[in-house]
């Protein structure tokens, strides 16, 4: 998955993949910027990184990361164009059902 996602050259091409092969993303910014990073640094490098190199990683203007508010704004053009195409269906909104009642005994 990672030689597909550096293939593409664009980042909207790029969050287009990743929501396809993990349509959840969608719904989870933070998850997709982390898959995004993750995919972008490559998992070899990630797995031996300490969090002080990925902050080095992420402020290093030579050869900087994309930054957290563009795969953002990526995203949201993402499901704007999913949606306009109907390849997007909204999580409903209905409330968690439990598997049980809690009884209150006081």
């Amino acid at each position: 998955m990672e030689a597909q996602f550096k293939q593409l050259k664009t980042m909207r091409e790029r969050v287009a993949f990743l929501i396809q092969k993990n349509p959840d993303l969608a719904y989870d910014s933070d998850k997709l910027i982390h898959t995004y990073l993750y995919n972008e640094i490559g998992a070899e490098v990630v797995n031996e990184m300490s969090g002080y190199d990925l902050f080095l990683r992420l402020v290093n203007k030579y050869e900087p990361l994309t930054k957290i508010e563009t795969i953002s704004r990526a995203k949201r053009i993402v499901v704007e164009k999913m949606k306009k195409d109907g390849l997007f269906v909204e999580k409903s909104n209905e409330p968690q059902k439990t598997l049980f009642k809690i009884i209150n005994t006081d």
